[in-house]
């Protein structure tokens, strides 16, 4: 029982009866454990090359984010795979299973909602890429593999800071591993067969091609605007600057003025005129 319903039942119940079916707990004494010292960024080339040689494995990270992370970093390197945590539908998860199951995906990234009832035959290699809570955690996750006298093997991505805590957790279930950097030569020999990620042309295509449609539509205002905006700015400028100086021109007639001169100029003659046949009258 969990722990939690572990505190449930003895604080509620008296004298409860247990049934359990299967082992009543996980030997790892029979299993062969390597501890690999890692920076963080080595962890996806290194688990990689584990489901290469290895084959069928199950890999546990402690978080959703985690496990879909790494699954698509796993993808981007070529290897098959399929997520499964709490964060999915039960349908989302009964297909990831049965992919596996199946054969249709090398490897299993999952939390520690697998960790118990996963009951797969073949699984070859579990690597606990992140580290489990407790060593009653590593061994249920290290118990998805060696399964009914089969052979497996358990690798533990350890980064520098984590050391201790796997020194800790070793003690906790009983044993007594070194910590090594990488190294593959160590491996048993398993029959493998390679199965890369499932091309994902549909959904590619169909980004690509809103995408492309998306940059003919920027493309296509970019240039309307850039073509258009020059010819048009000069075009304006010049009917403004005409429309100024037609403006300008015709301030500068006045023509007010000028009928005055004239009207002006026309009773002086005939003043003039007037006044002279007045002296000679």
């Amino acid at each position: 029982l969990d722990d939690d319903v572990q505190d449930l039942v003895t604080r509620y119940q008296k004298d409860p009866v247990f049934l359990e079916i299967g082992e009543k707990d996980v030997s790892v004494s029979d299993m062969t454990h390597y501890f690999w010292l890692m920076p963080n960024t080595k962890k996806i080339p290194i688990c990689s090359e584990i489901i290469r040689l290895c084959g069928r494995s199950v890999i546990f990270c402690r978080t959703r984010r985690g496990v879909e992370r790494v699954a698509k970093d796993l993808e981007d390197e070529g290897i098959g795979v399929r997520s499964l945590h709490g964060g999915l539908t039960q349908k989302q998860r009964d297909r990831a299973m049965a992919s596996f199951v199946h054969g249709e995906c090398m490897s299993l990234v999952a939390t520690d909602v697998a960790a118990r009832g996963l009951d797969v035959e073949g699984v070859n290699a579990v690597i606990h890429f992140d580290p489990p809570e407790n060593g009653k955690a590593y061994k249920h996750r290290s118990g998805r593999t060696a399964r009914g006298g089969s052979e497996g093997i358990i690798i533990a991505l350890v980064q520098k800071p984590q050391k201790k805590m796997y020194s800790r957790l070793q003690r906790d279930v009983g044993i007594n591993c070194p910590f090594t950097p990488p190294d593959f030569s160590e491996f048993p020999e398993f029959e493998v067969e390679f199965i890369p990620p499932e091309p994902k042309q549909r959904q590619n295509r169909n980004r690509s091609g809103r995408n492309k449609n998306r940059n003919n539509r920027q493309s296509y205002g970019k240039k309307s605007r850039s073509k258009n905006r020059p010819s048009n700015q000069g075009e304006n400028r010049g009917q403004g600057n005409r429309k100024r100086h037609s403006k300008k021109a015709n301030t500068h007639k006045k023509p007010q003025t000028k009928s005055r001169r004239k009207n002006s100029g026309s009773n002086f003659s005939v003043r003039k005129k007037a006044g002279q046949k007045s002296r000679n009258d």
